[in-house]
């Protein structure tokens, strides 16, 4: 999308660490903390629900790998993969993009939240409404298949034909004697 700046910075290779057919890795130029990396999907995609299922496990894989790349690089203790899926829960870009952010105990940097005490009815209509959605979990996009080109393979008759010669008005096949040599039998 051109009015990305996303887009803009996937099709500029800025900052990049990693990047594929699918999904683009590099440093956050604001990032919470040194070495914080914004995975994104290549193709423009608003919010997470946008992303198709064999992206997504792309995505995840190759995070999974970037964190473990953090603790080596950086010598980090751990690190917290954030997605920010729009507006309301802090997505400012207009792509989504998973934030892995490395973490040391002197970074300053808290996620720590007050926990919701829900009382026992709303907790249990909460409980029905996911459960009725989530039936069909498991049921997942595939990749759309890759077209190889492939050139016709011609048969015997017409490699034949292809290689014969001719002479004094006589059809005669042209010999190859390295191929001859490595059909021989012991």
């Amino acid at each position: 999308m051109p009015d990305c700046p996303i887009c803009q910075q996937i099709d500029k290779h800025k900052n990049v660490i990693y990047e594929d057919d699918k999904v683009f890795a590099a440093l956050n130029p604001t990032g919470l903390t040194a070495g914080h990396i914004i995975l994104m999907p290549r193709n423009h995609c608003r919010i997470v629900e946008e992303i198709p299922d064999y992206v997504m496990g792309s995505m995840f894989t190759i995070a999974n790998t970037l964190s473990k790349i953090l603790f080596e690089a950086l010598s980090i203790k751990g690190t917290n993969l954030l997605w920010q899926n729009g507006p309301p829960a802090g997505q400012i870009e207009p792509h989504t993009m998973l934030h892995i952010i490395p973490r040391s105990p002197e970074d300053g940097v808290s996620f720590q939240w007050r926990a919701l005490q829900l009382n026992e009815e709303i907790f249990s209509t909460v409980e029905l409404k996911l459960k009725e959605q989530a039936k069909n979990i498991g049921i997942f996009q595939e990749e759309p298949p890759k077209t190889i080109d492939v050139e016709p393979v011609q048969t015997t008759a017409a490699k034949m034909s292809d290689t014969k010669e001719k002479t004094n008005d006589k059809t005669t096949p042209k010999v190859d004697y390295k191929v001859k040599h490595l059909r021989r039998i012991p």
